[in-house]
């Protein structure tokens, strides 16, 4: 049963990385993608967002230098 849920789970966030998309700026939206993906990568290390969505890859690097990104990292002192 929880195999199944896992599974069901898994998909949904995959769908959501496919269908995720950044502002031309940097709003609220942005924030909460960044986050999240952030989230992804420090909570699900095993699930590979990165494979299926590189251009957010690329993005996040972009935005890496931020001071409200970078003191915000799980690894920020």
């Amino acid at each position: 049963k929880w195999d199944e849920l896992i599974q069901r789970q898994t998909r949904v966030i995959e769908r959501t990385v496919k269908a995720a998309t950044p502002s031309d700026g940097f709003n609220f939206g942005d924030i909460t993608l960044v986050t999240a993906l952030g989230y992804l990568s420090f909570r699900l290390p095993d699930f590979d967002w990165q494979s299926i969505r590189p251009d957010l890859v690329a993005w996040m690097e972009g935005l890496a230098e931020r001071p409200s990104v970078e003191l915000t990292r799980p690894d920020a002192s």
